[in-house]
């Protein structure tokens, strides 16, 4: 299996899936140690102190990522139509530029799965949350609940649908950049580049479809944000993921 193919395999499409993610944490300590210490039980016999849980991240954070994933594939994909009406001059150039925004977008959907995966979670202690009201005795307090459950039920429904669609529609918008890449790779003549218009083409009509199922997940996630008071505004820029490419996908080599 090539380059292309692993990467092909974990593609955007596969990340927005929605799956379960153990977050763990450890502060260290100005020896280098994490944050638990060691205690003494009754015994006689240490016991460690675990970590205090990792705050959820915000729906802004969330959002935010979202749409730096949607800018990416407009960048990727506008990197593609460059590189498809390239000149002989600056064919290689272009080239080397659609591989690095490749690269780029893989790092992106490394991001976008652990977002997906958090929604997932955070859906699922929102309505552990309206559940529990619900069983308070006043009528209207617990009217409120029900009426807050079935709101964001609505909401979760429709992010995981959305979810769902983008899933489809990027299996073969992925697919579709890997092929252009393969072909082109150390033969990026006039000739090929002609060939692979209509290849290009499509991609750009299924990179708008991807874009347009995330702007449905944004406004979803606006909507959930007003129903729990909490913002979805605007944010400081994203802290840098810890998610790396893979070290044989630096961008000479992940078009190939």
């Amino acid at each position: 299996m090539n380059t292309l193919e692993r990467i092909a395999r974990v593609s955007f499409a596969t990340l927005v899936v929605a799956g379960t993610t153990v977050w763990v944490a450890g502060c260290k300590n100005d020896k280098g140690a994490t944050a638990s210490t060691a205690q003494v039980d009754s015994a006689g016999t240490p016991t460690a102190v675990p970590a205090p849980p990792v705050k959820p991240i915000s729906l802004a954070q969330i959002k935010q990522d979202l749409i730096e994933a949607k800018a990416q594939v407009q960048s990727t994909t506008d990197a593609l139509n460059k590189l498809q009406a390239s000149s002989t001059t600056d064919a290689v150039a272009n080239y080397n530029a659609y591989s690095e925004q490749y690269t780029k977008l893989k790092a992106k959907a490394e991001i976008t799965r652990a977002r997906a995966a958090d929604l997932k979670k955070r859906g699922t202690e929102y309505l552990a949350m309206w559940d529990k009201q619900a069983q308070v005795q006043n009528p209207t307090l617990r009217s409120q609940a029900m009426t807050q459950k079935a709101e964001a039920s609505t909401l979760l429904n429709t992010i995981a649908n959305e979810m769902e669609m983008t899933r489809i529609e990027f299996a073969p918008y992925m697919a579709n950049l890997t092929d252009v890449g393969d072909y082109l790779h150390d033969n990026v003549t006039p000739g090929n580049l002609q060939t692979t218009a209509d290849l290009v083409a499509k991609a750009g009509d299924q990179s708008k479809n991807v874009n347009g199922h995330i702007d449905n997940i944004i406004t979803a996630l606006d909507k959930m944000a007003v129903a729990l008071g909490e913002s979805s505004g605007p944010i400081q820029a994203a802290p840098a993921s810890s998610v790396q490419p893979p070290a044989n996908s630096n961008p000479g080599d992940s078009v190939k």
